[in-house]
């Protein structure tokens, strides 16, 4: 038997930094680092009264319309009306209920959202601060699994197989050790170190791990 250590590097199963979609004066901050939040939970507002109004105006456009088609349907038999009058009122309705579509996604996109569940980090964004797309929100992690990457010697390469068991043990607990699995490994071999990298699957349900 031969025993390999080696050190490993983790990351969340899924992981990204989150960003307004819009410029703005951030209204409401709605999580402390540190939180779990689930997936399509509104983390941070931004001022959206001009999108507010422009959601009332398209949904008055579209009764507007609808009133109007249906005016045009109600004498329709009778002989007063085209069809192409009839295509206009239908192609009217349809052109303002993609204008209140519109209104509504922009309205949305002043509410920055989780992606997905999971932990989010800290933030420097305060209410009354003015945020651009470029400025970081915060980070979230869903770590119910983490991958662990590490490098291996090429005489290794053939046992490392997907699916192989490998135990890690955190600097931060070194009596405890956890049971992980080879995911995938690296098809390169460094030429100079003469190892590969490889990535291991470790559950972190507790969510003891970083």
């Amino acid at each position: 038997q031969r025993q390999i250590e080696a050190i490993g590097t983790a990351r969340a199963q899924d992981s990204a930094e989150l960003f307004a979609r819009s410029d703005g004066i951030v209204t409401a901050v709605l999580f402390d680092g540190g939180d779990y939040v689930r997936e399509g939970a509104p983390l941070v507002r931004l001022e959206s009264r001009e999108e507010q109004l422009a959601v009332d105006l398209a949904q008055n456009a579209v009764r507007e319309a609808e009133q109007l088609l249906g005016r045009y349907r109600r004498i329709e038999d009778t002989g007063a009306l085209s069809d192409s009058q009839i295509e206009q009122g239908e192609t009217a309705l349809v052109s303002a209920q993609i204008q209140l579509r519109q209104a509504k996604l922009a309205l949305d996109q002043r509410t920055v959202r989780a992606p997905f569940s999971g932990n989010i980090g800290f933030t420097e964004v305060d209410v009354g601060d003015r945020v651009t797309t470029s400025t970081l929100i915060a980070q979230l992690d869903r770590r119910s699994t983490l991958f662990v990457d590490f490098q291996a010697p090429e005489s290794v390469y053939d046992a490392m197989t997907p699916g192989r068991a490998v135990s890690i043990t955190p600097y931060s607990m070194p009596d405890r050790t956890y049971e992980a699995e080879v995911r995938d490994r690296n098809t390169i071999i460094s030429s100079e170190e003469r190892n590969f990298t490889v990535r291991a699957r470790v559950p972190n349900a507790g969510d003891t791990l970083r």
